[in-house]
């Protein structure tokens, strides 16, 4: 599913900051590389367009999404996006 810029409402999920503090981030994107689903989200209050992606599991029917810390998979993500679209 990719970001259209021109619906009504795109899907936003928040995240707790370090110092407790909730931030939104519009969806761009889910994809999937090697039968693992990513989320590259922008950040809605960067002035910069900040973009991250996160990994996203599902356990016990709860979705969450995770930090990508392992530089292969980090390599594996990148090289899907830029597959799918001009990062």
């Amino acid at each position: 599913m990719a970001f259209d810029p021109e619906m009504e409402e795109p899907e936003v999920l928040q995240f707790e900051d370090e110092e407790g503090s909730m931030i939104e981030m519009i969806v761009i994107q889910r994809f999937e590389v090697e039968a693992q689903t990513y989320v590259q989200v922008l950040d809605r209050s960067s002035e910069e367009g900040d973009i991250y992606v996160f990994r996203q599991t599902n356990e016990d029917g709860e979705t969450s999404f995770e930090q990508i810390e392992d530089e292969d998979e980090w390599v594996r993500v990148v090289d899907a996006l830029g597959e799918t679209e001009d990062v």
